[in-house]
């Protein structure tokens, strides 16, 4: 008959109508839909509904004319739900030969409206498997930082946190003075050799620092050819207050400590920690041909990056110079300045020259032409594509004006070159222009990751009270207060966000829809959704404020039980 090819709709005004007779009053103001096979269909929300035995439920006020009963989809041959009329038929079950109920609840899905905007509420429904569903991975990107930025980061606190295996050698010091977890981070062949810089045996290696965590590297210097002395220490430390001004410059890995250990070899010696910088590769290592080094890859510089990289390594220069200060010869070799993400150049184991050769030279002002000589070479080599064969001939392939500027750095000791790096500056024009844009850029673009990332431990925060009013062992106290009231809602909204699956039965995985909706539920927006029971009996409309008021009373609940126990024993 029509009667048994129907579904009767029970429609309630607040979920303490149904649920909770027994237990407290619940805040939810919500609308419970019941199923049940026989009875009558209804075509108007604000009529009475009475359940087969007969029992009334308040009435509701009227909400839409166009509200359309819930009828199977096998028995609806031409029936569709509408985006218009979100609470017309929200959920048709397939043929339940084939799906059962909890497949069936499953399957409900998030859908958007073709106008809605990522994130919003106004656009969202609440559909049926036949509709388009939207598999959450646009959203998801929405809600992350970019991939690219994710894998970088990854990349570098692992190397932060590099430790040597059991395989390695037995002899390598794991521990050094006050820093652990120490690592080389030098190839053998540069390891073995004296260091064309510096003209004494070196070896740099990582450390994690005892006092506060971070990652330094280390720069050894062999005790055999440099042998430390109380006065060496001495001034080794007054060296490293004097770079303290410019321990946090964009260009420059900076200074932090000098000690004395003996930890390499069993001997004294002397060692200086900078600012470590993971996956930071030297010019000569990703420019350079023949320097001795793994090179990364030999690609030619253009010319816009050879403008940026003289821009950076002028403001560092006339950094340096203002302090007092100078990055004397072979501060400025590509095989120490360091190459980082996004273009980023860094002068590194600063320092060690003064510690070396403390009184040469006696004037600083002569000290500082030969650093901008030594801008200079650096700039020639990396136009030349090499360091041995480096000549103004092979830096013909650039600009007149690049031309020009490595002249006049390279005759910047003669009595008509350039004086200081105030007079550098000048070189360079609008080309500064450039360099601000790509940095600003860059800048806009960490912004915005940072912004997508801004207060993630809101949702951590509200799983944390969602599981703990979830399935609490509390029979004890109170025989099935996690099944009953606000409790058995907020079950069910856990369903509808973690347990759905795919029209194929396989689970949905993307993390976008839910994360909408663990947004939503933090904001406590009025937008309505549609619940249903793991039998697939009962359905429930509710917004998303009112789950939230659930989740705090709830918390609130088992906060003020737990203090009210602590109170007891300490009286007892």
């Amino acid at each position: 008959s029509e009667r048994d090819e129907r579904v009767d709709v029970q429609i309630v005004h607040t979920w303490a109508c149904h649920v909770r007779a027994c237990a407290s009053t619940c805040t939810s103001d919500a609308s419970f839909l019941r199923t049940s096979v026989g009875g009558s269909g209804m075509s108007e929300r604000d009529e009475l509904t009475r359940s087969a035995s007969g029992d009334a439920f308040p009435q509701l006020p009227k909400v839409s004319a166009d509200a359309q009963p819930f009828v199977p989809k096998a028995r609806r041959a031409n029936a569709q739900p509408t985006a218009a009329n979100v609470h017309a038929a929200p959920f048709v079950p397939r043929n339940r030969s084939q799906k059962t109920n909890v497949q069936a609840r499953r399957q409900v899905q998030w859908t958007r409206s073709p106008t809605a905007e990522a994130g919003g509420g106004s656009g969202d429904t609440f559909a049926t498997p036949n509709r388009r569903q939207t598999s959450g991975k646009v959203l998801q990107k929405s809600f992350f930082m970019s991939e690219e930025l994710r894998q970088e980061l990854k990349v570098k606190q692992y190397m932060n946190l590099a430790q040597l295996g059991p395989e390695a050698d037995p002899n390598f010091p794991r521990v050094v003075y006050e820093y652990h977890s120490v690592v080389p981070l030098e190839s053998g062949v540069a390891k073995d050799s004296a260091s064309v810089s510096f003209g004494v045996h070196t070896q740099i290696v990582k450390g994690v620092g005892f006092r506060d965590g971070r990652a330094y590297a280390i720069c050894y210097i062999d005790g055999t050819q440099v042998i430390p002395s109380s006065d060496l220490f001495s001034h080794a430390k007054d060296v490293v207050e004097r770079w303290k001004p410019l321990r946090n410059h964009p260009h420059l890995c900076g200074l932090h400590d000098a000690f004395i250990s003996k930890e390499f070899g069993g001997m004294p010696a002397l060692y200086l920690a900078h600012e470590y910088h993971p996956k930071a590769v030297s010019l000569a290592q990703a420019f350079l041909h023949n320097t001795g080094h793994d090179n990364r890859s030999n690609v030619k510089v253009t010319e816009k990056q050879l403008w940026h990289y003289a821009i950076q390594m002028a403001t560092l220069l006339q950094a340096v110079h203002e302090a007092g200060l100078s990055l004397r010869p072979g501060g400025l070799h590509p095989t120490k300045v360091l190459l980082t993400s996004k273009g980023r150049l860094r002068v590194s184991m600063v320092g060690i020259l003064d510690v070396l050769a403390r009184n040469f030279p006696q004037n600083m002002r002569v000290a500082q032409k030969q650093d901008l000589v030594g801008l200079g070479r650096l700039l020639l080599s990396l136009a030349s594509g090499s360091m041995t064969s480096a000549s103004v001939e092979r830096a013909a392939q650039y600009s007149a004006d690049m031309q020009r500027l490595i002249a006049a750095l390279l005759t910047s000791m003669d009595s008509n070159g350039l004086r200081d790096a105030k007079q550098l500056m000048m070189f360079f024009g609008d080309r500064v222009y450039g360099v601000l844009e790509d940095m600003h850029s860059y800048c806009d673009d960490l912004t915005h990751d940072l912004s997508a990332e801004l207060e993630n431990g809101r949702i951590s925060r509200l799983l944390m009270k969602l599981n703990m009013v979830l399935d609490r062992p509390d029979d004890d106290i109170e025989p099935g207060w996690s099944e009953t009231g606000d409790r058995y809602l907020l079950k069910l909204f856990h369903d509808f966000v973690f347990h759905h699956i795919d029209e194929d039965g396989a689970v949905i995985v993307e993390w976008g829809g839910m994360v909408e909706a663990l947004n939503k539920l933090d904001a406590g927006v009025q937008e309505e959704i549609v619940l249903m029971s793991r039998d697939g009996s009962s359905l429930l409309i509710v917004s998303y404020a009112d789950i939230r008021r659930c989740i705090e009373s709830s918390y609130n609940e088992i906060v003020q039980r737990s203090r009210l126990l602590k109170s007891q024993l300490r009286k007892k």
